[in-house]
């Protein structure tokens, strides 16, 4: 079963049109049924990929109305059913299922569209629904009926545990889990239950209000440039995406930002943010939020998330002040000049979309899924959302991808890959659903490896006018900056690691210390060799923990990297010029890791495919710090 989730991270597709088959249920065909003669809205049309062309923010009011009615009705006939009857598995999370699908998909898309195509009417449509949405949320969540369903399914297992049997097991499991730390234990009524689904409703207003701050902030920022020499070192394609930029429309954004200052301060809402996880957790019974953030990670305790930091810290940290003196060095001998990303090769272009727009679309870059495997509902293909903020075309230019935006193109797609290549059938547990936080980035990062290997990089690496492959040389360049400063990049992984579990667990909200003397603090500890300005305020913009879904988890990348760098390490035992050995270590990478989903637990899908436990001496090895 899925708490319906109300984070940001959301996507944009071309147009795409295949429907989907309709699953054999009369209880999912009676809602689809009803919803089809409500409206043409093409947010009610869940048995289809979205039809992003015909979407306005419009049609989000009356969508999401017409779900929340549907679903009053339906749940409140599953709840009926269920408390008159002892169920079993199929009479339980698939119809639950079913139920959350409309929903999932139509809120699903409105902030995917949030995420990548921002506009004031879609924010209003957005906020105007947003409280009801999680009123939603918290029903399913807090549903004593449901549990004790969920109970009676969880005790009553027999028979042979194959995949299927795992499968729901853990779905089951994860369900009882999720509702758990939702609130069921709490009786309706109940002071408790009061206070703590007020939290839940602050929490969607200020983790919204803290990313419209970033992508006001970033919108509304403008630098005015005169001289050559002060953008000397600067690609071409960065120089052209800004020279496109509207004067005209920065200064709308600064008048705007002037005459509506209030709220725009994401100190306030950090601070707020903080007190109420911590009471929350309190609540629950735990002695902090890391603890609670935790309860459902592969990591058992805070304690081995600080021992695994500075395990790599040891090693990275006398690294990272080396090449810190070696680099500033090398500038004051050279003068100041910097290295140029334009001395390297054009690449040639992916044909992806959505490119970076400041102006409407939020940063960084993520991978969602669009239509998840799912037995219940009928779906058997899954699709991805995999989002960047790649360079542009500019002018009569194509996009020119950086080495970096392909690494990134890469994780992500890693993501997509662990999605659509799943062959668990339970949607709470295919693709990414179900896979513990901390071990969800393994495939992303493991897909970064191969930017690395020389064959997967000359199937691409080509010159976009010439068709010249990429110069041996400026591969062996690449191959080399891949440990250049990564002790440093390593310590400030464990910086905002560390950071957010200290804000988490041993920071007091209410005491006199602030965020900022927490960062400073632990960058004592990580970064010692680069310690932020009195103005630092990169908090302001940590939207992974303050309006994403790394609050207290922004652990996990480092996590996940030692498995995932032990993963890559398989393929070079067997030897990455071994063509074959490398084919049957990829298919059973591809039957293990990318195929179990959440369905088996993560610590069991490695060993069957590594036949251990992982180890962090590829990822030490990785970086250049063994």
């Amino acid at each position: 079963m899925k708490i319906i989730s109300i984070a940001l991270a959301t996507f944009l597709r071309p147009h795409l049109s295949r429907a989907f088959v309709t699953a054999n249920s009369s209880s999912q065909t009676r809602t689809v049924l009803k919803m089809s003669t409500v409206t043409s809205n093409p947010l009610l049309n869940s048995k289809e990929l979205p039809k992003f062309s015909s979407i306005s923010p419009s049609d989000l009011t009356p969508a999401i109305e017409s779900i929340l009615s549907q679903l009053e009705s339906d749940f409140s006939s599953l709840e009926s059913t269920l408390s008159t009857a002892s169920p079993d598995y199929e009479a339980v999370l698939p119809e639950v299922e079913k139920i959350q699908h409309p929903l999932n998909y139509a809120w699903g898309i409105a902030g995917h569209l949030k995420g990548v195509k921002d506009s004031e009417e879609l924010r209003k449509a957005y906020e105007e629904n947003q409280a009801n949405v999680v009123k939603a949320s918290m029903k399913f969540g807090q549903s004593r009926v449901l549990y004790e369903a969920l109970k009676k399914v969880d005790d009553a297992w027999t028979g042979e545990e194959d995949f299927e049997m795992q499968q729901k097991k853990r779905a089951v499991a994860n369900s009882l889990r999720e509702m758990t730390l939702a609130g069921v234990g709490f009786e309706e009524g109940t002071p408790e239950r009061v206070r703590f689904n007020e939290i839940k409703l602050r929490f969607a207003e200020l983790s919204t209000a803290f990313s419209n701050n970033v992508l006001d902030a970033t919108k509304a920022f403008g630098l005015v440039v005169t001289k050559v020499e002060d953008v000397e070192g600067v690609p071409a394609s960065a120089l052209g995406m800004a020279s496109d930029l509207s004067v005209k429309e920065c200064e709308a954004e600064d008048k705007k930002e002037e005459e509506g200052a209030l709220g725009k301060n994401n100190v306030v809402i950090i601070n707020e943010i903080l007190k109420l996880r911590k009471e929350m957790a309190g609540l629950l019974g735990f002695e902090n939020f890391a603890e609670l953030s935790l309860s459902k990670k592969m990591a058992p305790s805070v304690e081995s998330v600080h021992e695994l930091s500075n395990l790599i810290r040891d090693k990275a940290l006398p690294a990272a002040e080396k090449e810190l003196a070696k680099a500033t060095a090398l500038a004051r001998e050279a003068g100041g000049k910097e290295y140029s990303e334009s001395s390297l090769p054009k690449l040639m272009p992916f044909f992806l979309d959505p490119y970076s727009r400041p102006a409407d679309k939020r940063g960084g870059a993520w991978m969602a899924d669009c239509i998840g495997k799912s037995a219940s509902l009928g779906f058997d293909i899954p699709v991805a959302y995999l989002t960047c903020n790649g360079s542009p075309p500019v002018g009569d230019k194509p996009s020119l991808m950086t080495f970096c935006e392909v690494e990134t193109l890469f994780h992500e797609f890693g993501h997509g890959l662990q999605h659509m290549l799943t062959k668990a059938t339970i949607g709470d547990v295919a693709g990414i659903n179900g896979v513990e936080w901390d071990a969800v980035e393994l495939p992303s990062q493991f897909m970064e490896n191969w930017c690395y290997d020389k064959p997967t990089v000359y199937g691409f690496a080509k010159h976009y006018e010439t068709g010249e492959p990429l110069p041996e040389e400026m591969f062996e360049k690449l191959s080399q900056q891949r440990t250049f400063g990564a002790g440093m990049m390593a310590c400030r992984q464990l910086l905002f690691g560390m950071m957010d579990i200290e804000l988490h667990s041993n920071y007091d909200p209410n005491g006199s210390e602030t965020i900022f003397d927490v960062h400073r603090r632990m960058a004592e500890i990580y970064t010692p060799y680069s310690m932020p300005v009195p103005e630092d305020r990169f908090l302001c913009g940590f939207g992974h923990i303050f309006a994403g879904g790394y609050s207290a988890r922004y652990y996990s990348y480092m996590w996940a990297e030692v498995m995932s760098a032990d993963a890559f390490g398989a393929f070079e035992d067997v030897g990455l010029d071994n063509e074959q050995g490398v084919r049957e270590v990829g298919m059973k990478f591809r039957d293990t890791v990318l195929s179990l989903g959440g369905g088996v637990a993560p610590m069991d899908v490695f060993k069957r495919f590594r036949g251990r436990e992982p180890k962090p001496d590829a990822l030490l090895r990785h970086k250049g710090l063994a």
